[in-house]
């Protein structure tokens, strides 16, 4: 319960939407002209993981069923 709550005060503070763009290139340390260098992609990736939805599991229909 402690995860969503810190999760949902996480969301709370996003501002990404309200400033401008190169703000939000400083913040992300990235370039509108030329984007992520290699090395910073990397440093994305360790820090925040792939840039994927997470698969979800289907159950089949016959498990349904039964």
């Amino acid at each position: 319960m402690a995860d969503a709550v810190s999760g949902t005060e996480a969301i709370r503070t996003w501002d990404d939407h309200r400033i401008g763009p190169d703000e939000l290139a400083k913040r992300f340390k990235t370039s509108k002209e030329n984007g992520l260098t290699e090395a910073n992609a990397k440093l994305a990736i360790a820090e925040w993981g792939e840039n994927a939805l997470s698969k979800k599991v289907a159950v089949p229909w016959y498990c349904l069923f039964l």
